[in-house]
């Protein structure tokens, strides 16, 4: 429970973390556990109750969900039941259930299937576009296909064989070729998939998703991650006697902001000072952080720490990034227990906007970029390898956006007069469709966040956008 708070990858892979799991297995299959619970209930109400508790968990374990912690306590119980009851004899009883064809063929070969599943899951989604129905169907097949194989051809035999059974050195020596083979198969694949990134194509691909912005491309990391409360304070451009200072403040969607801010202050003779947190937005909002598990409180540690320097730095502007679809109620997050709502996102957007308004700071709220639902550098990099036409990976607009949720900001913004906000749907798209590439240069590092190189494409539009803000404080 504490590493599935802290450390949930360790809570999840770490063997010892998941003892106790194997522990409710073997306490099961305990002649001595399952007569004393038959003393006191039948094989069929403790295997009803194992289905019930399991239906339960798929019910109620989902993404979102602290996992392992105590929520794993429901399926390991509810498996041990289902093993205890369908253990029980009987015409009605659930032996029978359990004893049909289809049952049994899946039981003998559950361990194959069970190392064939998540390859096949892994490949197909590499090869299939997120939401296609041949993904799901092609990994099923080839789950199904491979562990009977394998269970037929490797597994039975090895189990079954008196050669191995009889020597020790000769169970070793297979197991030492078999392990010789598959590193092989390994390096091999490996660098065949490196000499395909080396094509042209695929190497300016590779480019965009690897080049970070200014900002948390820096030694200095100026992007505070996930479970840091710390203040990270970077400074950009001339940082000696600067015409102006600009903050940038907010998560990682500012930070792709960072580069041709930072080039527009070397031009100008400006200082840019970066207050970045990842998936922490500068508005006083909770956010639930889905790899925490868990609403951050140190993103609302950080938050306060970064408006108290803002304050005292007193800039001459602040511009304002977040991925505000990735906390909001939207087409995203439909269904999502931790969304906010927009009406609370706008409240929470008005309340720091006019907090650093009334302490006469300007602000710039930055529009969230377009979002797809799979990376758009994955879908370029799996198109042109099948030579097809990259406009097929270009986003449908209605898709791409939701407008409630920028009517909220833009409603926020104009409660301020120092405010403003700036859209940047029509930079990305046209009347229908939002491209992954525009003028040649590629548009996205993945889903939501754009490459360095199209953040700079966008600069002189960004340099027009700050003049307009700034413009405000005069008037």
């Amino acid at each position: 429970v504490f590493l599935t708070r802290f450390l949930q990858p360790w809570a999840f892979y770490a063997s010892p973390a998941r003892a106790w799991e194997f522990g409710i297995g073997a306490a099961a299959s305990l002649s001595a556990v399952e007569a004393w619970l038959v003393r006191k209930v039948s094989h069929t109400w403790i295997w009803c109750f194992g289905s019930a508790l399991l239906l339960v968990s798929l019910a109620l374990i989902d993404r979102q969900t602290s996992f392992p912690g105590w929520a794993a306590v429901a399926p390991a119980l509810a498996t041990a039941a289902l093993l205890l009851g369908g253990s029980g004899a009987g015409a009605s009883g659930p032996a029978r259930l359990l004893a049909i064809k289809p049952m049994t063929w899946i039981g003998q070969r559950s361990y194959s299937i069970y190392l064939w599943h998540w390859p096949a899951i892994v490949f197909a989604k590499v090869l299939w576009p997120v939401g296609s129905i041949s993904a799901p169907i092609a990994a099923l097949a080839v789950t199904f296909v491979g562990a009977s194989v394998s269970y037929v051809w490797v597994e039975q035999p090895v189990r079954r064989s008196r050669l191995l059974a009889n020597s020790r050195h000769r169970s070793i020596a297979l197991a030492g070729c078999m392990t010789l083979a598959s590193a092989t198969i390994a390096i091999v694949a490996v660098a065949s998939f490196m000499h395909f990134s080396r094509q042209p194509s695929q190497l300016a691909i590779a480019e965009a998703i690897d080049t970070y912005p200014v900002a948390s491309g820096s030694t200095h990391k100026c992007l505070v991650l996930f479970a840091d409360a710390g203040l990270t304070e970077c400074a950009f451009g001339r940082t000696i006697h600067p015409q102006k200072t600009i903050v940038l403040f907010g998560d990682s969607h500012a930070d792709h902001w960072s580069t041709p801010l930072v080039d527009i202050a070397d031009k100008r003779g400006w200082r840019v000072i970066t207050l970045l947190k990842a998936f922490c937005p500068a508005i006083a909002s909770d956010v639930y952080v889905e790899r925490l598990h868990r609403v951050s409180s140190e993103c609302v540690q950080w938050r306060s720490s970064a408006m108290e320097r803002i304050a005292g730095l007193h800039p001459d502007l602040v511009v304002i990034g977040e991925a505000s679809s990735a906390y909001v109620t939207s087409k995203w997050n439909v269904g999502d227990r931790h969304a906010v709502a927009s009406e609370d996102w706008a409240t929470a957007m008005a309340a720091t906007v006019n907090t650093l308004t009334a302490a006469g700071i300007p602000v710039l709220i930055m529009r969230d970029t377009p979002r797809a639902d799979e990376s758009s550098a994955v879908c370029l990099a799996r198109v042109v390898w099948r030579g097809g036409d990259p406009g097929r990976c270009a986003l449908v607009r209605t898709a791409a956006i939701d407008d409630r949720v920028a009517n909220a900001e833009r409603a926020a913004a104009a409660s301020a007069r120092t405010a403003s906000y700036q859209d940047w749907t029509d930079a990305f798209c046209d009347r229908e469709r939002c491209p992954a590439v525009i003028d040649g240069v590629i548009v996205y590092r993945d889903s939501n966040h754009i490459s360095d190189a199209f953040a700079s494409h966008l600069a002189p539009a960004l340099e027009q956008a700050i003049d307009r803000a700034m413009a405000k404080v005069s008037k």
